[in-house]
């Protein structure tokens, strides 16, 4: 079903928003992502991304200005991460994921971005620079459709509960090793400490619940969340089960990447990964632009509730 939002943009009636799933994901045409926006379709955007959690663009072909100039009507970039030398040398807000050929911990698993820091990201954008002839496309999966899928007794259980999150071990070391420090959210960051937020976050703006958490660095579970009020038989095993329920197929969407094509996505309802099915040595090659955010709020009754 498409909804259609009219617009008082003289050079464009309406902005289409097509659903690709019952749960996640739409894709939008009628809109020129190269020039500017006027509020009402910033309006219209914004909206769609609050209902549907991510968007997708094709046919774009932005610069990385123009991605930038675009992502900052939803926010401030943030550097690529609180770590130097990992953006673009020229544009320190660029992230290039690595493609399989260059990652050294294997294919990154199901993940939101910065969710080891105090504020992670609450938006970003990603677009497409140089794909592969077929594959390395992106999942998402819906926090927010996951938690709602549960029973009110082990939701009721689990909004009382918080997370902690460290940070990549490489990230650590690096910041640990005392070379120049990196930048977040406005602060000078010179370490990288494990972080705790609650494990169901309020949205600050749709007010909805979701899960909050993921499984590791590099796919395996060292690294990932855990949760410090059980034990670790328990945490792991909690963990394992929501991140099962998260990314069950009915609570994902699959993009196939196409030249000029953009993604923006809500990380604090959402978590994704890359799909490594097309031939390594192939360059894919994606840039992404993160927004600054606020730190997770809990629900009423938890002790992060009042952040």
């Amino acid at each position: 079903m498409t909804t259609t939002a009219l617009l008082d943009d003289e050079r464009l009636s309406s902005v289409d928003i097509e659903p690709v799933t019952g749960v996640i994901g739409a894709e939008v045409t009628g809109v020129d992502l190269r020039r500017p926006l006027s509020p009402d379709v910033v309006a219209a955007l914004t909206s769609a991304l609050l209902d549907h959690h991510v968007l997708f663009f094709r046919d774009q072909h932005l610069d990385i200005d123009q991605q930038i100039a675009f992502s900052r009507y939803f926010g401030d970039p943030n550097p690529s991460h609180p770590v130097p030398g990992t953006g673009l040398a020229e544009q320190p807000e660029i992230y290039r994921p690595r493609s399989p050929a260059e990652a050294t911990e294997g294919p990154p698993s199901w993940h939101a971005d910065h969710i080891y820091m105090h504020e992670p990201s609450k938006i970003s954008s990603l677009r497409a620079v140089s794909l592969p002839p077929v594959g390395g496309g992106t999942m998402w999966a819906s926090q927010v459709a996951a938690y709602e899928s549960l029973s009110p007794a082990l939701q009721g259980f689990l909004d009382q509960l918080s997370v902690v999150h460290p940070p990549p071990p490489g990230f650590r070391a690096q910041l640990a090793a005392g070379g120049a420090p990196g930048r977040w959210n406005g602060r000078v960051i010179d370490r990288l400490d494990e972080v705790e937020h609650p494990l169901v976050v309020v949205h600050p703006e749709s007010g909805k619940r979701s899960i909050f958490l993921h499984p590791g660095y590099g796919g395996g579970r060292a690294g990932g969340s855990r949760i410090p009020e059980l034990s670790t038989t328990e945490s792991d095993a909690l963990v394992a089960f929501l991140v099962a329920h998260i990314t069950a197929p009915e609570r994902t969407v699959h993009f196939a990447w196409t030249p000029g094509a953009l993604a923006l996505w809500d990380n604090r309802v959402t978590i994704h990964r890359p799909v490594a099915d097309y031939d390594p040595d192939i360059d894919r090659v994606l840039h992404r632009v993160s927004l600054q955010g606020e730190p997770p709020r809990g629900v009423p009754g938890n002790r992060f509730a009042d952040r």
